[in-house]
């Protein structure tokens, strides 16, 4: 966000900063100065943006300790410092007044809509208060819904009216308070009082929209500026260059939008001129852009050849021009059009990786073309082995087993068919045809990491002056090592859980069927997040791997800051338990550590519980705390001791007695052992296991409800197996899936009774609501009701994202759109559905097939027996698909479009189910509620019943 300065092209929000810099007002009447000169002044209207964003704000302050009317302390909300009437110009609030104001009045304009108070009035360390507002135009009388995000205390008025109050500190999204106005014709002035108490520690920003009653732009409303000069509001133009299949032909095309509005009446035009030296290739008037979101152009569509290397595109809308090179290199163009043609030739399934490959890079290459990136020479080198790998599958051959010493991209597949990139080390001495078989070794990167970086870092080639990009796309020649290394993307920040961790484990699998790999010289490694992940998996899937070496990693969420002092209730602290690597140590006996974290990097808890848990237990774990910040992986990677270390390991595959534990049936198996069921969401099952003899098993568990006994060459698979569990001697009989229950009495043959409906938690469907995320998923939103069909997509779309950072791209249609495609009700996938029954048909459907846990009535939640109401009202669950009970369906609806919004604000350890209204909204972006509440929450039984006590015990009352 910034101040727009006097040496920038001219535009509507840099004028109105210089018109303004240095004056002393709050208002955005601004005062007209009679000394000016230019253009002549009068009323300007700013149409809102397709999405309400209000980017141009009056901002002013500071006001701190020390200040006329300051009373020696800090000021809190609704406090007036002295010299600020109560009456602004327009009713904002407050001005600075005379010679007694320190304080500074800029107009401020926000980059993406946010306002950084900082920056904008230099405050000094401590608490300040600032003030910032907009005047609202209602064409007539009508609802709106004003959004704010404030990351300390913010206080809202309508006219001078207070509307909302609060004093916490949270980060600042456009959505996070949201208050109703009732608005009568006419201009109406909108104030926020703006408190910091942790400068210059603390982010002080703000951002706002103004929407209609259906959370989507109101032609009813407008923002207003009076007495400033006519001017043009400021374009984001993005240029496309599509290749065509062939790769001869590129089709440029422009997406042209208006983030700030546009004036009333006086919407810009788009203007396109290509031209190569002094010819002109084509002159395009492509009409006016919209406000209301983005208008795309498409362009003519050129032969490269004609094209060549000096065609130039500029493209004007209003004061906005921009310039592009258009055409790729003949280098490029080459490559994609040999790629097309090894891609449309029939290959046989044992070429299927290669084509793959080939897909991938080509993906990648046709990306960095169309977004005009300006990396020419990394765009040749992978244009380079893209038509490398492409001559080779034309050939009929493989790229994998033709190259030996090489890095290069894999591909592996997830089971939705979402392709996804990692980054592959082949050694020298691999021979497709010869019977040697090789270590691997699994690199995971860190947070915003690359693969082809991950890869680079492995084998100490870190380059700290170049950022992840540019190391992910320039590979040195890397030292020879007779070790396949595997660096999968995990999804970009799918911080290596959920479809994170899917991600890894399927690319092991991949690399496993793919290479001659002994399974038991399997180890992983990764810094900072990828160091949380390289202990993570292993730990929750025991005897998979031989030897972990996570670095800079964060082992216990109880060690977080944000976590310190919290009341948790029993379904956080049992999540948290189970977010913690520390609590999975008991099932690491077959997985050797080796720990390295800087005494700098603090605290260094955050290795030392898992290093403790080890020692506990007396595992095996090498540690070392170098005297570093965060960035230890350059010393360790740079060691050949840690590769040494890493594949001198060897796991048991067939050990013959061992203890594990875990939190659900989807982390269930431990070598020959499987837990399909626990008996209870909310506590951990444990297992103790040996193999007597190869007739003989004998168990002892604890929180389990059924099991499997797994083939193993440690077990006559001819002949009956006597198995004794908690002293209940059983007979397994061979030949059939060797599985047993609990019962009230001790243990039986078989899986247990299952009801018609629902089925009991087993397997991957048990919970809790984010487990959705370890399974292929289609995101469907409600558009039944019209008033709800706006927030249902925005908070569908939100929860499709995950997170900042993931590169997985989920489906998200609209329920009309999923019954026109054929969808079907029992779908591969498991249904993220957004919205009620009322508000989207795929939940009305499944509602009335089978009696789901919550339901809207009216305005009110009905969970169970009971029924909620309240203020921005909602649920969420997760619950079998009625249609097909071995897919998940997870429900988020809100009694109000408000209500459906709410849902961003709930923390990420959730149970099953919850309903929450306002009160949740502190939880925003946290792991747990903290100070937040909701209105009832918790873990079904194991048949999905509700249990016992439902309300938030922390909840206010």
């Amino acid at each position: 966000m910034s101040r727009r300065e006097e040496g920038e092209a001219p535009g509507l929000w840099s004028t109105l900063a210089r018109r303004a810099a240095g004056a002393c007002l709050f208002a955005v009447a601004v005062a007209a100065d009679a000394r000016a000169t230019g253009p002549p002044r009068g009323d300007l209207t700013l149409e809102l943006p397709a999405d309400g964003r209000v980017s141009v704000l009056v901002v002013a302050g500071p006001y701190a300790r020390g200040i006329p009317g300051g009373r020696g302390q800090a000021l809190a909300l609704g406090d007036r410092p002295e010299g600020m009437p109560p009456t602004a110009p327009m009713a904002l609030g407050g001005a600075c007044v005379g010679a007694r104001c320190s304080a500074r009045t800029v107009v401020a304009t926000g980059s993406g809509g946010v306002f950084d108070l900082r920056e904008l009035l230099h405050p000094r360390p401590g608490h300040a208060l600032g003030y910032a507002g907009f005047v609202v135009r209602a064409r007539r009388a009508c609802r709106a819904v004003l959004l704010v995000g404030a990351s300390d205390g913010l206080r809202i008025t309508l006219d001078g009216r207070p509307l909302l109050t609060r004093e916490e500190a949270r980060p600042s999204r456009a959505d996070d308070d949201a208050v109703a106005l009732d608005l009568p014709e006419g201009d109406h002035a909108i104030g926020l009082e703006l408190h910091q108490r942790d400068l210059p520690v603390g982010a002080w920003q703000v951002r706002a929209r103004l929407v209609g009653e259906d959370l989507v732009r109101s032609p009813d409303l407008a923002v207003v500026l009076p007495a400033v000069p006519p001017v043009a509001p400021r374009a984001r133009v993005t240029l496309h260059r599509s290749l065509d299949a062939a790769g001869v032909e590129v089709a440029p095309a422009l997406d042209v939008a208006l983030p700030d509005g546009a004036l009333a009446g006086a919407t810009p035009r788009i203007h396109a001129r290509l031209t190569r030296g002094p010819n002109v290739l084509f002159d395009v008037d492509a009409g006016a852009a919209s406000p209301q979101g983005t208008t795309r152009v498409e362009l003519p569509a050129l032969p490269l050849d004609e094209l060549g290397d000096g065609a130039h595109l500029t493209v004007q809308v209003a004061d906005t021009i921009e310039k592009y090179t258009v055409a790729p290199s003949r280098t490029v163009a080459a490559a994609v059009g040999l790629a097309a043609r090894a891609l449309a030739t029939p290959a046989p399934p044992a070429l299927d990786d290669a084509r793959a490959t080939v897909a991938l890079t080509d993906r990648r290459l046709r990306a960095f073309v169309a977004e005009g990136d300006t990396d020419l020479e990394a765009q040749d080198s992978e244009a380079a082995e893209l038509s490398r790998i492409a001559a080779e599958l034309l050939a009929g051959r493989d790229a994998v087993t033709t190259t030996h010493g090489a890095s290069r991209r894999g591909l592996v597949a997830r089971a939705d068919g979402e392709l996804s990139e990692a980054a592959v080390y082949v050694p020298p001495s691999f021979r497709a045809e010869g019977s040697r078989r090789y270590g691997l070794v699994v690199a995971l990167h860190g947070l915003n990491g690359r693969p082809m970086q991950m890869l680079r870092w492995f084998f100490g080639k870190d380059d700290p002056h170049q950022n992840g990009a540019w190391e992910d796309r320039h590979m040195p020649s890397l030292p020879p090592t007779d070790v396949f290394v595997l660096a999968p993307t995990g999804y970009g920040n799918g911080m290596y859980r959920e479809l994170g961790e899917v991600a890894v484990l399927d690319a092991v699998r991949w690399a496993l069927a793919r290479y001659p790999i002994d399974p038991a010289r399997v180890a992983i490694t990764g810094p900072s997040m990828g160091g949380i992940g390289a202990a993570s998996i292993p730990l929750r899937h025991p005897w998979t791997f031989s030897a972990a070496a996570p670095l800079c990693g964060y082992h216990s969420v109880f060690v977080r800051r944000d976590m310190r002092g919290l009341a948790l209730r029993p379904w956080e602290r049992f999540l948290a338990e189970e977010r913690s690597n520390a609590e999975w140590a008991p099932n690491g006996r077959g997985l050797p550590l080796y720990i390295v974290h800087g005494t700098q990097d603090l605290p260094e808890e955050h290795s030392g519980v898992l290093i403790d848990r080890y020692k506990k237990l007396r595992f095996s774990v090498r540690h070392e705390h170098p005297a570093l910040g965060h960035n230890v992986w350059q010393p360790t990677y740079e060691n050949p001791d840690t590769l040494r270390w890493l594949t001198s390991m060897r796991t048991a595959l067939h050990p013959r007695s061992f203890t594990f534990r875990t939190a659900r049936a989807r982390w269930g198996q431990s070598a020959w052992v499987k837990v399909r069921a626990l008996q209870r969401s909310d506590a951990w099952a444990e297992v103790r296991a040996r193999a007597a003899s190869r007739e003989r098993a004998e168990l002892t568990t604890h929180h389990v409800a059924e099991l499997e006994l797994l083939a193993d060459e440690l077990f006559d698979a001819d002949g009956p197996l006597q198995l004794t569990v908690d002293g209940t001697k059983l007979t397994l009989p061979a030949g059939t899936p060797r599985v047993v229950h609990a019962t009230a009495s001790g243990w039986a043959l078989g899986p247990g009774p299952a009801p018609a409906w629902p089925p009991p938690k087993a397997g991957a469907v048990t919970g809790p609501l984010r487990d959705v995320f370890h399974e292929p998923l289609l995101f469907v939103y409600g558009t039944a009701s019209p008033r709800d069909a706006a927030a249902n997509e925005h908070v569908a779309r939100a929860f499709a994202a995950v997170r900042a950072g993931i590169t997985a791209r989920y489906p998200v249609v609209s329920d009309a759109e999923f019954f026109e495609r054929g969808e079907a009700l029992a779908n591969d996938r498991a249904l993220f559905l957004v919205g009620s029954a009322r508000s989207n048909r795929v939940v009305a459907a499944l509602e009335a097939m089978r009696s789901m846990p919550l339901t809207l009535e009216g305005e009110r939640v009905r969970l169970g027996a009971n029924t909620y109401e309240g203020a921005e009202l909602g649920a969420a669950y997760v619950y079998p698909n009625p249609a097909r009970p071995d897919r998940y369906v997870a429900v988020v609806f809100g009694a109000t479009p408000l209500g459906t919004l709410r849902a961003l604000s709930l923390p990420d350890l959730l149970p099953d189910f919850v309903v929450y209204d306002t009160g949740v909204a502190r939880a925003r972006g946290q792991l747990v509620l903290g100070g937040a509440s909701v209105r009832a929450a918790g873990f079904f039984e194991r048949d999905w019943s509700l249990p016992p006590t439902v309300d938030d015990p922390l909840a206010p009352r």
